[in-house]
């Protein structure tokens, strides 16, 4: 290839074309070669000349000089003049995903269609279209985040038709219609905020005081909405999830939590995959609280986790929203399996589920989980073996790796590395501005009590009495490892006696 030729292998029009499947590129080949759509020849024989390199565009031939000689043969390369084709499949390709979107909104779609149909005074197809979409909520639709706000809209547009056919005497069911699906999607979209909020405020220093949201859900009288509940069953039931819901991430209603999982439960065959997954995201927020702030010694609350996520894998939820496994996903189940001592179904967990998993973190997800099942199961030369195979030095879970391999040089008495980890763990902590400051005050805790772990085992500290430090860490409100932490000092009591 001459020096100097451009590529187009990394354009941004290539990168688009690379996320076509070939349903959708023989589409959006169809609607480039439409009148309606184009009426650019060049254009046209620009998008023939690249669709030549789908699905790879990674042939090094694959040029802006190359393509302009297709569409001019002959003429001399002009810069500016294949931009601008380039400009308008850019264009065409924005039409193109912004119809996909659409075609699949089908509420939405009708409901513009309804308001042509009236501007047009069409009424007698109005009427047939408006009979149509009611359709579109019936008992058995499928519903999705925008179920209410359609609604909302639907039965705007039925008070601008009656307007305009004079037949007020109707408008007001619809208006008070309107009023309720309102409140049903600010309530609903209420809980979804603040199940963000409060992910964000966990994972990240993400300050929440005095935040508007919490402000406006203490003043509403979530109790005489319920107690005013109309529609029909199915809404009434998927109203009530919603009501136990925001209970449980507001009020931190312990009794809240059994009913609304009953309720989705119930209702999940009518969920889209969207809604799907937020409701078992605020579930799953909802019991990793609270194991993590009230401690969880009988495991009635992992076990109640642990039916979530059975569910969330036999729905499918866990492939929401690109087909992939998301590997924080894929640890949460697995450290759930592990607290119950589900080791075997942790182990067919892996087996069957890694290959969801997106192929650049599949083997290093693949020797984590399996590092974690032999530090449950105790075999800590296995652990450091695994941990050794983990190749991203940027890989997610470097606490949890460093967790591990803190149990595993003490269990296999190799203080100078733990020694060493100790201070390499912290200086992570130190350096981490935005992790959740309650996070690096758990694995902080951790390591303060490790420390005088490994001084009386080495004999260092004769002074410190293992009982009370036993006593210490289990009054710890926000510590890791706590049960391994207290079995280790109940094995060095035993040596003592």
């Amino acid at each position: 290839m001459k020096a100097g030729l451009q590529k187009m292998y990394n354009s941004v029009l290539v990168r688009i074309l690379k996320t076509f499947s070939e349903s959708e590129f023989r589409k959006f080949d169809k609607l480039v070669n439409s009148p309606y759509f184009n009426t650019s020849e060049a254009t046209i024989k620009c998008f023939s000349a690249i669709k030549e390199y789908y699905p790879s565009f990674n042939d090094m031939r694959l040029t802006k000089e190359t393509v302009f000689s297709r569409i001019h043969p002959g003429r001399k390369f002009d810069d500016t003049l294949i931009r601008k084709y380039i400009s308008n499949l850019i264009k065409l390709m924005d039409e193109y995903l912004t119809l996909n979107t659409f075609n699949r909104k089908k509420r939405i779609k009708k409901r513009f269609l309804l308001e042509e149909l009236r501007l047009r005074k069409l009424n007698s197809y109005y009427e047939r279209k408006l009979r149509d979409s009611e359709g579109d909520f019936s008992h058995d639709a499928v519903v999705d985040r925008e179920y209410f706000i359609d609604r909302y809209f639907h039965e705007h547009e039925k008070i601008y038709h009656y307007v305009s056919v004079n037949k007020q005497i109707r408008i007001p069911s619809n208006v008070l219609k309107r009023s309720n699906f309102l409140v049903y999607f600010f309530f609903q979209e209420l809980v979804h905020n603040k199940l963000d909020i409060r992910v964000n405020e966990r994972q990240f220093n993400f300050k929440t005081d005095n935040i508007l949201i919490n402000n406006i859900y203490s003043n509403i009288k979530l109790d005489d909405i319920m107690s005013k509940l109309n529609e029909s069953p199915f809404e009434n039931d998927f109203l009530q999830m919603y009501f136990y819901l925001g209970k449980m991430l507001f009020q931190y209603d312990t009794s809240a939590s059994m009913v609304s999982g009953k309720l989705f439960q119930s209702l999940i065959k009518l969920l889209d995959f969207d809604l799907k997954n937020l409701i078992f995201a605020i579930l799953e927020s909802y019991y990793i609280y609270r194991i993590n702030n009230e401690g969880d010694s009988d495991n009635n609350l992992s076990s109640e986790l642990f039916n979530i996520y059975e569910l969330m894998l036999s729905e499918n939820i866990f492939l929401y929203p690109d087909n992939n496994f998301k590997m924080a996903e894929f640890r949460n189940v697995l450290m759930s399996s592990l607290k119950l001592k589900k080791t075997e179904w942790a182990m067919e967990f892996i087996k069957t589920y890694s290959g969801y998993l997106e192929e650049n973190i599949r083997i290093d997800t693949i020797n984590y989980s399996r590092a974690k099942i032999h530090s449950v199961a105790g075999q800590h030369e296995e652990v450091l073996q695994y941990l050794s195979r983990i190749k991203h030095e940027d890989f997610l879970y470097q606490l949890d790796i460093k967790n591990m391999l803190m149990q595993a040089y003490y269990k296999l008495d190799m203080f100078e590395q733990a020694f060493s980890l100790i201070d390499t763990y912290k200086k992570l902590l130190r350096n981490s501005k935005n992790l959740a400051e309650h996070r690096k005050k758990f694995n902080y805790t951790f390591i303060n009590y490790y420390t005088k772990l490994l001084k009386i085992k080495l004999g260092n500290d004769k002074g410190q009495s293992i009982a009370v430090l036993k006593s210490k860490i289990q009054n710890e409100s926000k510590i890791m490892s706590r049960e391994w932490l207290i079995n280790e000092l109940g094995a060095l009591e035993n040596q003592e006696r």
